[in-house]
């Protein structure tokens, strides 16, 4: 997907935001004043006076990590590069993090450098604190991942449907403000979380499975009533084929299917004057299928009642 309106990618670095958009940054949420003047967290005092940012050490430990971090998998190999780098003291941008009210610390950017400082033994990890509440904290914590290319579709998707449950925004013309995307885009990646649970399963394990234009295409046919034939699809694109294969097939498929019901001769079942169920020819079998409301095993015991005892 591509990512249009952002160009806040140093959103929360110390300096405020030195590459952003003005008509951007207008419309993100508005800090309540600036970063705290301290080096040593241990001496952090929110009712001191309120200065310019100021880069200090926090304890790793102290940190908890966003719940509206919109990434799921970390690649090992990344994490590694990344944490030698800061071993040789070439990477010093801080992270950024927020002060909660139980004197721990939430990580708004930088989980990544959060990690390597792990892998690397480190208790502690140069940090800039902002004064932001809950709303705030979850809405930077998003913004500032969307800018990131490596990002999935489906990752975004799964954190706009967070803010939106959350409730700290009202509507996807509201998210859309927020963070300079589209509602188009927004939609689209809504569109991964109408997919079935089993493609919810594969996508977890491999979040760019495939992109927001082909979650659309998916859920569209989900709505006609194709939940099978899109799980059928996406096992296609697992197995190896491209998205456009796949879509391809998911429409011939159901282009056949619906010109057969069409010509097909569909035969009522009906128990105690209720019609229960459908029962049309496909070859040498004999297929039924069952009304909205009645369950298979209902309807099996209603026919054998019926036809088989009499």
């Amino acid at each position: 997907m591509k990512k249009n309106g952002m160009k806040i990618s140093n959103l929360l670095r110390a300096n405020g935001f030195p590459n952003a958009d003005q008509s951007i940054v207008e419309r993100m949420p508005q800090l309540e004043g600036n970063e705290l003047q301290f080096t040593d967290a241990n001496e952090l005092n929110v009712t001191s006076d309120i200065n310019d940012s100021t880069i200090f050490e926090v304890s790793i430990h102290d940190l908890d990590v966003s719940p509206f971090q919109p990434r799921i998998n970390f690649d090992d190999n990344e994490l590694q590069t990344l944490a030698d780098s800061i071993s040789t003291g070439t990477l010093i941008d801080p992270i950024t993090i927020r002060k909660k009210d139980n004197n721990r610390y939430e990580l708004i950017s930088g989980e990544r450098r959060y990690r390597a400082h792990i892998i690397l033994g480190y208790e502690k990890i140069p940090a800039v604190i902002k004064i932001l509440d809950d709303k705030q904290s979850a809405l930077l914590s998003i913004a500032s991942n969307t800018v990131r290319e490596n990002l999935s579709d489906f990752e975004l998707g799964r954190s706009f449907k967070k803010l939106l449950d959350s409730q700290y925004v009202r509507s996807v013309s509201e998210l859309s403000r927020y963070i300079g995307i589209s509602r188009q885009q927004i939609d689209r990646c809504l569109d991964f979380t109408k997919l079935p649970i089993l493609v919810i399963d594969q996508l977890e394990k491999n979040p760019k499975l495939f992109g927001a234009n082909c979650a659309e295409f998916f859920a569209g046919y989900i709505l006609k009533g194709y939940k099978d034939n899109v799980i059928l699809a996406v096992d296609m694109i697992v197995n190896g084929a491209s998205e456009q294969k796949a879509m391809f097939w998911l429409r011939s498929q159901s282009t056949s299917s619906t010109r057969a019901k069409k010509t097909r001769k569909n035969t009522p079942l009906f128990y105690d004057n209720k019609q229960i169920g459908t029962a049309y020819i496909e070859g040498k079998k004999i297929i039924i299928e069952c009304s909205t409301g009645s369950q298979s095993s209902f309807v099996l015991e209603s026919l054998l009642n019926k036809y088989v005892e009499n």
